[in-house]
C-alpha cells in the first residue's frame, strides 16, 4: 500500500471482523475516509459466518484481509492484527462502529505536542439502528461529559490515574490509539475478560508506566443495533466471569509493578472488587463468582497491612466474611 507522505507516521486501523455484514460496509468506510493521509486498514476474518468477508474484499487492495482458518476470541483477532500492523501508531477498531472523519489527525496532534505520550484515549456516541450519527465532535449528553471527566483523571499522574480506572473503568471499544511499540511490548489484548478486554490492556499499560492523555472530543460512534442482545447479554454468567477474571488481572498488574503496597490503590482495588464483581455477582444470584470474589479480596488484605474495614458500611457482611478468612 502506499501512502500518501513520507514525513507523517502510519497508523494502522485493525477491525476484527464479527459477524457484523449489514453495516461493516460503513465501519470500512469510514476507516479508508479519514482525513489523515497515512492510514492503512488491517482487516481480520474471525471465520465470519455470514458474508462479512465477501464484503472485506470488495475494498481490496485498499485495505489488508487476514483470514484465520479457525475461531479464536476477539481479543487473539486484534492480537493478529497488531502482529501484520506497520504502522507506528494502532487503533483497534469494531466492526459495528463507525470513525469520525478526522479522529486520527486530532490524535496525532496531541503527540506532536506531546511526543512523550503513549496512549491518546476518546470517548464516543451511542447511536441506534436507524438513527442518523450526529457528527458533532463537542460532548453533548450527560454520558459524554460524565466520561470526558473520567478519562481526563486517567491520563493523570501514575496513581491517580490507576485509581481512576479501578473507580470509574475505563473507555470503550474504539476509543485508544496506542502506540504500536507499546502495544507489542505488553504483548497485546489478552483473552478471558471479554467485554472489558479494552479496559484491561489500558490498565497494564498504565501499571507500567505509559504516559496518557486524551483527546477531548467524540471521535467514533457505538451503533446500538442489537441493543436488546447486547442487554440480555449482559444479566449471563459469562458476565460475572469475566468481572471476576477482571480483577485478578488488575490485582496481578498492580502486583508486578509493586504498587499494591500503595495504600489508595489498594483500598480502591478491594472497593473495585466488592462492588464490581461480589455484589454484583450476589444480585445475578451466582454465590461461586460471589466467594471467589471474597477469596481475592482475602488474599489482597494482606499487602501493607491494609483492613477492609474501611471500606463502605453497607458491605459490613462481606468486611465480616473476609476478616474472618
Amino acid at each position: 500500500m502506499a501512502f500518501k507522505s513520507d514525513q507523517l507516521p502510519v497508523v494502522s486501523i485493525v477491525v476484527p471482523l464479527d459477524n457484523h455484514a449489514k453495516v461493516v460496509g460503513a465501519s470500512i468506510e469510514s476507516c479508508l475516509a479519514q482525513a489523515y493521509p497515512n492510514v492503512e486498514v488491517v482487516l481480520v476474518d474471525n471465520c465470519s459466518s455470514d458474508s462479512s468477508v465477501e464484503i472485506a474484499r470488495s475494498y481490496e487492495p485498499r485495505v489488508r484481509l487476514i483470514v484465520s482458518s479457525k475461531p479464536m476470541s476477539i481479543s487473539m483477532a486484534r492480537n493478529v492484527g497488531l502482529s501484520h500492523a506497520i504502522g507506528d501508531f494502532v487503533l483497534f477498531h469494531e466492526s459495528d462502529d463507525v470513525l469520525f472523519p478526522d479522529r486520527i489527525w486530532h490524535d496525532l496532534e496531541i503527540v506532536y505536542r506531546e511526543p512523550q505520550v503513549d496512549i491518546v484515549i476518546s470517548i464516543n456516541r451511542w447511536f441506534r439502528e436507524g438513527e442518523p450519527l450526529l457528527y458533532n465532535p463537542e460532548p453533548m449528553c450527560r454520558r459524554e461529559r460524565r466520561l470526558l471527566r473520567h478519562m481526563t483523571s486517567v491520563s493523570g499522574a501514575a496513581e491517580r490515574s490507576i485509581v481512576s480506572m479501578l473507580q470509574y473503568d475505563g473507555p470503550q471499544h474504539s476509543c485508544m490509539l496506542y502506540k504500536t511499540s507499546v502495544a507489542r511490548a505488553m504483548g497485546g489484548y489478552r483473552s478471558g475478560t471479554g467485554p472489558y478486554a479494552d479496559r484491561e490492556m489500558l490498565f497494564r499499560a498504565l501499571c507500567r508506566g505509559a504516559k496518557v492523555a486524551v483527546n477531548p472530543r467524540i471521535t467514533s460512534g457505538w451503533r446500538l443495533h442489537d441493543c436488546e442482545k447486547r442487554v440480555a447479554q449482559a444479566f449471563r454468567k459469562d458476565d460475572d466471569i469475566h468481572r471476576l477474571a477482571l480483577a485478578k488481572n488488575y490485582a496481578a498488574a498492580l502486583e508486578q509493578a509493586g504498587l499494591l503496597h500503595q495504600g489508595p490503590v489498594l483500598k480502591t482495588l478491594i472497593a473495585h472488587v466488592m462492588v464490581r464483581v461480589h455484589d454484583y455477582a450476589k444480585r445475578r444470584h451466582h454465590p461461586e463468582i460471589a466467594k471467589a470474589a471474597l477469596d481475592l479480596i482475602a488474599s489482597l488484605t494482606k499487602y501493607n497491612g491494609y483492613a477492609c474495614n474501611t471500606l463502605n458500611e453497607d458491605n459490613a457482611d462481606v468486611v465480616q466474611s473476609v476478616n474472618k478468612s
